[in-house]
């Protein structure tokens, strides 16, 4: 702008200061942005007695858009800005309200455009855009209509402040009514609720609520704000934060259920239901007509509705995280109580009950819960208070503790382990437990996710069992993770294959048939051991397709056989995974049928793993065996051995493991139990078959004791099915 270029003032009214009365306030901040240092001082001089609502202003010196913006970012609260148009660049000042409305993100801010240029005046479309409040031409400019241009600007900002208020205030009720899963609902909404109140009635946001249960005489804090923000969630009473004076009132409001206003402020009453009441104070005078008290009654009318419904909420969140059986806090409250903890310290313990379930089915489920609830009563009790006790799901539960010592654990296992006692009766069981630290670089759902680990190890093994979680562990968890990948993989890949081991007549030395083995040749590690991957097929269900695979490729390698020696078998082994199948039996009959096998050339090797699950292996077993497939119970001695188990069993013969064979010719304890087995098995007419052999002296041995068939390298090693050909076209009896 040229030197020619500033304000020129005409004659100054006889005009005082707007002197309406309010609460005293800091000084309406107003920036002065122009390159010209005189329009600065002029501006000064002419705004230097302006006040509004006994506010003086505080006028602030920008000399370019750049240095407007240095100021604007270091003081939010600027109310208004008069602002050159034309500046270091014509479109300066026009720029620098797209920055502010825009980049800055500030729709309060009121500006006024100032141009001693009247050839660069905005048109009407850039003034609605931007919300600029005035547009004024320096030379004409006077102070009067200087003056009320500023006051109606501030008059502006003070409203859409006023309204910006409210809206936050309402923005925060409605969520803190859609939002169920927040612990402290009702504090949020009861600061909703004294944001939108102070707003209303034009005061400072100084306030509580306050909230009287029928069941309670002295009322509680839900929600505070400003200088009362200590008070919130404690009671009303010798609240440290409150002062007597306003307990009076407060108490006042609710026992005569009427609002009260004072010098110092107001206390709404919201009307009561029949289980509660409640008052909001807000501090400052408010002066109210007829009407503003007709709405301010709706109001209240509305917010104690509200207030109802967040309760419900605050229930419906309670039971987001309390265990409604028990009462402890469940997995969502126990991951919260985690998060809290910073930084993380201490021990999580969870805690398996033994065999839960069967007590479950055999006392049923009210007595189970009684045993549930009794034995979170008897946690709580043992564990010391500082320790947090969740329920995690059904028999399953957690102890958390900061103390980073575990000295604690095991006595505190020993005294969980004894019994409990419900009516007079007895309830013993025992637990076993994962252990987890909870260290800093761990998340909660990570120390959650260990001592699950470490559980779900101490159960696979030996039950209770307390096992500490460790690095070995997870690298199990993740390879099995991997070796399952891999697996899917490997069937489509053709990795897999399966090798044939004969059986061998131990009486006449004749070939019998074979044992179908499943073998895996990894693209990068090579030959995986079948003890490394089959339990990880049965764990996670890929055995079943695996299974009816295997079925078809050895029924396919049978033809074979029996083309180049009639009569020989082929034993198939058979998962407990498999035969929870209802569809199994019927599957493996199409399969064999369909490859021309009679299914009595056809064994089906079951391990004694089926005992976890007896009444339905029983039946699938006896499909088979009415589909005229033969039965064998393969490994047998290694796990849930019994004499009554052969019985119950509908099978053809058993297999003796090779952890026996293992001791022969060893102690003489060993062959003796070898020889009884043989002889109740003989008893049973049931054929025995054992495996492992590789010694001469092994072969005579069970032969002697009146095994039936023999397996091993002795005979033979597991061969791939051109091998197995050859072996059968060249096998002699020895």
């Amino acid at each position: 702008m040229s030197d020619d270029d500033y304000l020129v003032f005409d004659d100054e009214p006889d005009v005082a200061g707007d002197s309406i009365p309010s609460e005293s306030a800091g000084p309406w901040k107003v920036v002065i942005v122009d390159d010209e240092e005189f329009v600065h001082k002029s501006t000064k001089l002419s705004l230097n007695h302006l006040q509004l609502d006994s506010r003086p202003l505080e006028l602030l010196s920008a000399y370019s858009a750049n240095d407007a913006k240095r100021l604007l970012r270091e003081n939010a609260d600027v109310a208004v800005i008069l602002l050159d148009v034309v500046m270091e660049e014509d479109d300066a000042g026009l720029a620098l309200v797209d920055w502010i409305r825009n980049e800055l993100d500030n729709p309060i801010i009121r500006i006024i455009l100032r141009t001693g240029q009247p050839g660069y005046a905005p048109e009407m479309e850039v003034i609605n855009r931007y919300e600029i409040n005035d547009y004024l031409a320096k030379g004409q400019l006077t102070v009067e209509r200087f003056w009320t241009s500023v006051t109606t600007a501030l008059r502006s900002y003070q409203q859409v402040c006023a309204l910006e208020q409210s809206r936050r205030g309402l923005r925060q009720v409605i969520a803190s009514s859609s939002d169920l899963m927040r612990a402290y609902g009702l504090e949020s909404f009861g600061q909703g609720v004294l944001q939108q109140i102070a707003a209303h009635l034009q005061l400072q946001t100084d306030g509580l609520f306050a909230v009287a249960e029928e069941h309670d005489e002295q009322p509680n804090v839900v929600a505070a704000t400003g200088q009362y923000a200590g008070a919130a969630l404690k009671p009303l009473e010798n609240n440290p934060f409150v002062p007597g004076t306003i307990v009076e009132a407060v108490k006042c409001c609710l026992r005569e259920k009427e609002h009260v206003f004072d010098a110092d402020g107001v206390v709404l009453f919201l009307h009561a239901s029949k289980d509660w009441a409640a008052a909001v104070r807000i501090d400052g005078k408010a002066r109210l007509d007829a009407n503003e008290l007709d709405l301010l009654e709706l109001f209240c009318s509305n917010i104690a509705l509200g207030f109802d419904n967040t309760k419900l909420f605050d229930k419906v969140s309670k039971l987001a995280f309390i265990d409604s059986l028990t009462q402890l806090p469940n997995t969502t409250s126990l991951l919260e109580r985690l998060g809290e903890q910073n930084p993380p310290a201490g021990f999580l313990l969870m805690l398996d009950v033994d065999f839960f379930h069967e007590l479950n089915e055999t006392l049923g489920y009210d007595k189970g819960n009684q045993v549930l609830q009794e034995f979170s009563l008897k946690i709580r009790n043992i564990v010391p208070e500082s320790c947090t006790v969740a329920r995690l799901h059904t028999d399953v539960f957690a102890v958390y503790s900061t103390d980073q010592s575990k000295a604690c654990i095991v006595p505190m296992l020993e005294e969980l382990a004894k019994p409990i006692f419900i009516g007079g009766e007895e309830y013993r069981f025992g637990i076993t437990s994962g252990l987890a630290e909870y260290h800093p670089g761990l998340s909660p759902h990570d120390v959650l996710r260990q001592s699950e680990i470490a559980l779900k190890k101490a159960k696979g093994s030996k039950r209770g069992r307390l096992v500490e979680f460790s690095i070995e562990l997870e690298e199990a968890i993740t390879n099995r993770g991997r070796l399952v990948h891999d697996l899917r993989g490997a069937f489509n890949r053709d990795e897999l294959r399966l090798a044939y081991q004969p059986k061998i007549n131990l009486a006449t030395r004749e070939l019998e048939g074979f044992e179908a083995l499943l073998r895996w040749q990894h693209t990068s590690r090579g030959w995986v051991s079948p003890g490394e991957f089959i339990p990880v097929t049965e764990h996670s269900g890929l055995i079943i397709d695996f299974g009816e695979w295997i079925i078809d490729e050895a029924c396919k390698a049978l033809v074979k056989f029996q083309k180049s020696l009639a009569n020989l078998h082929l034993a198939i082994n058979v998962s407990p995974v498999q035969l929870r199948e209802s569809t199994f039996p019927k599957k493996m009959l199409a399969i064999v049928e369909r490859n021309g096998i009679s299914p009595t050339s056809v064994i089906a090797e079951v391990t004694e793993g089926i005992a976890a699950d007896e009444e339905r292996a029983i039946f699938a077993l006896d499909t088979l065996r009415d589909k005229k497939f033969s039965v064998s119970l393969d490994d047998f001695g290694t796990g849930y051995s019994s004499m009554s188990y052969l019985m119950q069993l509908p099978i053809n013969s058993i297999k003796i493991d090779r952890a026996f064979v293992r001791e022969i010719p060893g102690t003489e304890a060993t062959v003796k139990i070898l020889e009884s087995i043989i002889k109740i098995a003989g008893a049973l007419n049931l054929d025995v078959v054992v495996e492992g052999l590789e010694t001469d002296r092994q072969v005579k041995i069970v032969s002697d004791l009146g095994a039936t068939t023999g397996q091993g390298y002795y005979f033979a090693k597991p061969m791939f099915l051109d091998e197995a050909l050859e072996f059968i076209a060249a096998y002699r009896p020895l």
